[in-house]
């Protein structure tokens, strides 16, 4: 039976520690521990995997994929399945520049909308375009639901995020880098990541 229950221990400099540790099953009959430093977290958060638990959504922490890790093996299964290799190529260049800097060390199982509302955010401060992030956020998508087909997630928390188009993106007004047209930064990664007979025709017109 899920229990919350208070571990106290010393450090090797003599110092008092404590913390709560919530014990539970999950939905394969498997025995989890997922430590708080608060007994109210602990208590929140039990209520919420036991909800997890019955619907069979929950996937605990430390089973649980990285999102970059997650991204890699998605890479890898879609080259074994041929995939064109500029679709390929793109999917590594959106976990190079726009995963990895953010939440590519975010485990699936810690994922949740409003945190994929905070990368968007955070997206958005780094100068992305309202385009790349919509493109970034459908590729997140895709990939979750990549991992939960694998049995990496027991559910895709990406689905119901919907990159809307916000006041400072809607102005009237000059053209605007990353709005109307991409950021340098943006045009560099598309160079610096272009290869083959593609690259005349994105160096080209970014050039000109």
């Amino acid at each position: 039976m899920a229990k919350v229950k208070k571990r106290k221990w010393v450090t090797k400099q003599g110092e008092g520690r404590e913390a709560w540790i919530v014990d539970y099953a999950d939905q394969q009959g498997t025995r989890r521990l997922k430590t708080f430093t608060t007994k109210k977290e602990a208590d929140a958060w039990l209520v919420q995997a036991r909800h997890e638990v019955k619907l069979g959504t929950h996937t605990a922490a430390s089973a649980s994929k990285t999102l970059g890790e997650a991204w890699e093996l998605w890479i890898a299964d879609s080259e074994a399945n041929g995939l064109e290799v500029s679709t390929v190529r793109q999917r590594r260049q959106l976990l190079t520049h726009h995963i990895k800097p953010f939440i590519g060390g975010m485990k699936l199982a810690e994922l949740n909308t409003p945190l994929l509302y905070q990368f968007d955010d955070q997206l958005r401060a780094a100068g992305r375009s309202l385009a790349m992030r919509r493109k970034v956020m459908v590729h997140v998508k895709t990939c979750i639901k990549f991992a939960q087909g694998r049995g990496y997630v027991a559910q895709n928390v990406a689905l119901g995020v919907k990159i809307k188009t916000d006041a400072r993106e809607t102005a009237k007004g000059p053209l605007r880098a990353g709005v109307d047209f991409p950021t340098m930064a943006e045009l560099n990664a598309l160079i610096d990541n272009s290869r083959g007979r593609l690259r005349p025709f994105i160096v080209t017109p970014a050039c000109g």
